[in-house]
């Protein structure tokens, strides 16, 4: 997260170091495969090109693509970034058996989505799409549990950011 803080203080050569240092960090979330840094590097890398290394970020998602453990979520965003899995197939690693948790994962994908998809469309709607996915006055956010598990990830805030 001080790299996110970083990020949205308009540094964002701080928050890539951090996020670089964060690669060597021994403790990592339980999902099993520490695809967060990686992810965010690339998502660095899409919106300040000159400040980050897209090839960087993309050998190290490709590194940890070959892991055992890439089905594990959020594990399959670093596939669909390579563009490494059909949508059909990324769209089985969305299904949990807890709606709630579903639910999440693609409010997470949705943000990555539109990562894949800055280019071609451009600033514009990706800001439109952040604006959506941090909108907390729509409905959903009125559910404790989904405001509680979305401000535990780092996009939730880059979003937030990205939508002004």
């Amino acid at each position: 997260m001080a790299g996110v803080a970083k990020w949205c203080l308009g540094e964002p050569q701080e928050a890539i170091a951090i996020w670089r240092a964060g690669l060597d960090a021994k403790y990592a979330r339980a999902a099993g495969l520490c695809v967060r840094m990686p992810l965010l590097l690339l998502f660095a890398s899409i919106l300040k090109p000159g400040f980050a290394d897209r090839r960087f970020a993309e050998g190290l998602l490709l590194k940890l693509s070959k892991d055992v453990r890439i089905n594990n979520w959020p594990a399959p965003i670093a596939l669909l970034m390579l563009d490494r899995i059909s949508e059909a197939q990324f769209e089985d690693h969305l299904r949990d058996s807890k709606p709630q948790e579903t639910r999440e994962r693609r409010w997470l994908a949705a943000f990555y989505k539109g990562l894949v998809d800055y280019e071609p469309q451009g600033p514009v709607e990706f800001k439109g799409l952040m604006r959506e996915l941090s909108h907390t006055s729509r409905p959903e956010w009125q559910d404790e549990a989904v405001l509680l598990s979305r401000i535990w990830n780092e996009e939730f805030f880059l979003a937030r950011h990205e939508a002004t």
